[in-house]
Parts: structure tokens; sequence; C-alpha cells
């Protein structure tokens, strides 16, 4: 099976979000792989704005850019995902505020993969401040034989902000027209965004 990296995108125009919920958990908490589910605020009380940063920027596609690096979906995004029943996936909804501090939807949700799948052969340089973490993959290989056949959105064991999602997600994406997002082949990747 092929495998995906998972990036949102940067379309013209498309809103970029202020950092995360002020009454949830802090932004490094989203990137450990746990459950948040739990100690997530409410909908109404799960609020981001639009960043002050980008005025002109208002468009609300379907994969959001944000300052924090999340993976911030619409509702449409969510129903792709749980039909095709991927089970560890949170959904941790949120209030979207407009420049006006006005509300510009309550759709959105914020993606939360629960757990990570180990990635032992690859090429990378670990992190000097955070030595569990992993700072570049110069060259990722995944061995699928580790991959469980019902992994189809999984994170990385020491790069658990990087996403990892199969060919399947990939068409289911596609072919109901998600907007905002960029892949990259996993197999091989060098890391690098661009």
């Amino acid at each position: 099976m092929k495998y995906w990296i998972l990036k949102t995108g940067s379309l013209q125009n498309g809103v970029c979000l202020s950092a995360v919920p002020p009454n949830g958990p802090d932004a490094f908490e989203y990137w450990d792989g746990d459950s948040l589910i739990k100690g997530f605020p409410t909908p109404s009380d799960a609020q981001m704005g639009f960043s002050e940063d980008y005025p002109d920027d208002i468009k609300l596609y379907d994969f959001v850019t944000n300052i924090d690096g999340l993976f911030i979906v619409s509702k449409k995004v969510k129903g792709v995902i749980e039909g095709l029943a991927v089970e560890n996936m949170e959904y941790l909804q949120l209030t979207l505020f407009d420049h006006q501090m006005k509300i510009a939807s309550t759709d959105y949700y914020i993606l939360n993969l629960v757990g990570s799948i180990d990635m032992k052969d690859s090429e990378y340089r670990m992190d000097c401040l955070l030595e569990d973490r992993i700072d570049r993959i110069k060259k990722l290989v995944l061995d699928e034989s580790k991959i469980p056949p019902e992994a189809k959105m999984f994170r990385l064991v020491n790069k658990p902000e990087e996403y990892i999602i199969s060919d399947e997600v990939r068409k289911a994406f596609e072919e109901n027209g998600i907007t905002n997002f960029r892949l990259f082949e996993a197999q091989g990747w060098d890391g690098l965004d661009i």
C-alpha cells in the first residue's frame, strides 16, 4: 500500500487561525499522540480567531492554516474520515471567530490522532533540546509489515507532528473535493514541505 505525508496547504486568501483555545491543552500537547478529548473545552469555549497578521485572508477551506501547525479541518473532512472508519481519531470541535470577533463557523475541528508507529530504519537527526524527538528526517522508511492493516491514518514515533495517511484516505479526499491540503509520498520522504 502507498502512504502519504499530510500537510495543510496555503491557498490564496485562506484563513490563518491564531493560537489554540486558551482554556484547552497547551499547543505542544497536541503533538504527543495522547487522547485530549476529556480535557478539551466545550465547542462554545474552544475558541480560535482569524489571525490579525493576515487581515485580508478570510476564506475557510477544508484544511485551515494556523500558527500552531495543527490539523484543523471542516465538518466535510470529518465526515470523510468517519466514513472510512478511522478508529484512532479524535475530533475536537471549535468555534471560529472572524477578524471582527463574530462567529465565522462552528463546523471545524482539531484532528487529534491517538497513537503512533515506529520508523527505526529511517535516516534522521535527533533534536538537541527534545532528546526523544526527531529534528529532521532525511529519508523516511516505512516498514509496512509493522503498519497494522487497519491503520489508515497514523503518526510517527519520535516525530508525532507528522501525520501519515493511506492511499485510501488520499483517494477519498480527492473524490470528495477536499481543499487546501498537500501530500508527499511517505516512502523515501526527505522531510521537506516543498
